[in-house]
């Protein structure tokens, strides 16, 4: 195997910044997400039926996204 160039170093480098933004901008979004679905199920008294209402979106989204990221529902 032919060995790397300066470029292909740089090329390297750039393509691990890329990566590692694409995974900070994705654990961003799923911090966002889960706050937002946490207020509005507060704001529902944590009843996933009117979350998904106002969220319009089907219950079992509600009950995807939840698991999906880490929200346990609220112990009556």
């Amino acid at each position: 195997e032919p060995a790397m160039t300066g470029t292909d170093a740089v090329f390297q480098e750039v393509e691990a910044l890329k990566q590692n933004e694409e995974k900070a901008l994705k654990n961003i979004r799923n911090q966002f997400e889960a706050q937002y679905i946490i207020s509005i199920l507060e704001k529902t008294g944590w009843n996933q039926s009117k979350a998904a209402r106002l969220l319009g979106v089907h219950r079992n989204t509600i009950k995807f996204k939840m698991k999906a990221l880490g929200i346990n529902p609220k112990p009556v």
